[in-house]
């Protein structure tokens, strides 16, 4: 086997982590290449580090009986991976509670999960050997109920994994968060999730479950742009309506300026401004921007970009409301800005071009027709 070398110098992390790498791949080659043949010889290869173990204690604690044809090594790997199985069923308690715009407690809120866990059943037959990988992952579906204070509680079960499918309620929507992932149990510490995720481990505290409950709509415009942004320092006008931006019909201007382009250490430091053109952006911290707001308008929105910096180097997420063309139009939009390599802003939300505050949108009255989207457009254009 080919020896890799990596000498003391600057580069004495990067290899170490290599080292690492190598290891954790050539562990996992023999657990698949044994489990796909349980006759394979697995050879040993490389430092077996923390997996390694005594093969006659192992083969001792163990029920199953060393197949003919897998050496010792071998054989030592495949309890290991089979002992890391049979440890990640865990005990799982989740918690949540489901309010509306308002934060007042919804009741009978129906949750479905996919509780994932391993079949330890399988694990411990010895058909294990001739499994594919992953087939003693199982998932099952569980639907909670929301009480009359909106709480919503799953306890008493085992697995590794507990994601929210969907919350639904006649009358309220709901829409999964972009931040929301599965809450994850370890059998050492509890997992790192988000932050916003963190209360579904806690029982007084639980993951809060927004939703939205439905009232009056209107016709709404659909509203999904996305604006690569350059890198030198330049303006863009937007059109909120259409694509073909021009600028005697256009809504937003996008300002990039560099603010230090002779400073080595800050020359990609950058200013980015959202301005609103006969108009303004309120940020709001409404889940749903589906009610725009009366006042508290400002004409223009800016932030700091500055590539590797923890805190101005990462992309992030806002919600707006806007007043557009003289208050003709009102809109609800969520700005996503994304960092270099494909650095741009993504704005997606609703408009409404009667120029009420209303901001739900109800499938049935999205205005879709090119030619009226058109005629809105021209006819709320400021003179």
């Amino acid at each position: 086997m080919t020896k890799l070398r990596c000498i003391m110098s600057n580069n004495t992390k990067r290899c170490l982590l290599l080292g690492a790498m190598v290891a954790i791949a050539l562990a996992l080659l023999f657990w698949f290449r044994h489990r796909q043949d349980a006759g394979s010889r697995l050879v040993a290869t490389g430092q077996q580090g923390g997996l390694a173990t005594n093969p006659a204690t192992a083969a001792a604690a163990d029920p199953w009986p060393q197949p003919a044809g897998v050496d010792d090594t071998g054989w030592n790997y495949l309890l290991t991976i089979r002992r890391y199985l049979l440890s990640r069923n865990q005990p799982v308690s989740f918690y949540a509670r489901a309010v509306d715009q308002d934060g007042h407690q919804v009741s009978d809120v129906a949750m479905r999960l996919a509780l994932a866990y391993v079949d330890t059943a399988k694990v411990l037959s010895p058909a294990f050997l001739r499994s594919k990988m992953g087939d003693e992952q199982v998932k099952k579906r569980i639907t909670l109920k929301s009480d009359s204070r909106g709480w919503l509680r799953l306890e008493g079960e085992m697995g590794y994994s507990v994601r929210i499918e969907s919350v639904s309620k006649t009358g309220y929507l709901w829409h999964e968060p972009s931040r929301l992932g599965s809450f994850l149990y370890e059998a050492d510490e509890r997992a790192r999730v988000h932050p916003d995720m963190q209360g579904g481990y806690d029982a007084t505290t639980g993951y809060t479950v927004h939703l939205w409950r439905k009232g009056p709509t209107e016709p709404l415009v659909l509203v999904n742009r996305w604006l690569k942004l350059g890198t030198n320092t330049h303006s863009r006008l937007m059109n909120l309506f259409r694509a073909d931006d021009s600028a005697q019909a256009s809504d937003l201007r996008i300002k990039v300026e560099y603010t230090s382009p002779d400073e080595p250490d800050h020359q990609y430091d950058q200013r980015i401004t959202i301005e609103v053109l006969n108009g303004g952006l309120h940020e709001t911290s409404d889940v749903y921007p589906y009610a725009a707001s009366v006042s508290g308008y400002v004409a223009e929105f800016t932030f700091l970009y500055r590539p590797g910096d923890k805190q101005t180097g990462a992309g992030w997420e806002r919600r707006f409301y806007a007043s557009l063309r003289d208050g003709q139009m009102h809109g609800g939009f969520v700005v996503k800005f994304v960092p270099a390599p494909n650095k741009g802003l993504e704005i997606t939300g609703f408009l409404n071009p009667s120029g009420f505050r209303v901001l739900e949108p109800d499938p049935s009255k999205l205005i879709t027709d090119p030619d009226e989207i058109r005629r809105l457009d021209e006819a709320t254009r400021v003179k």
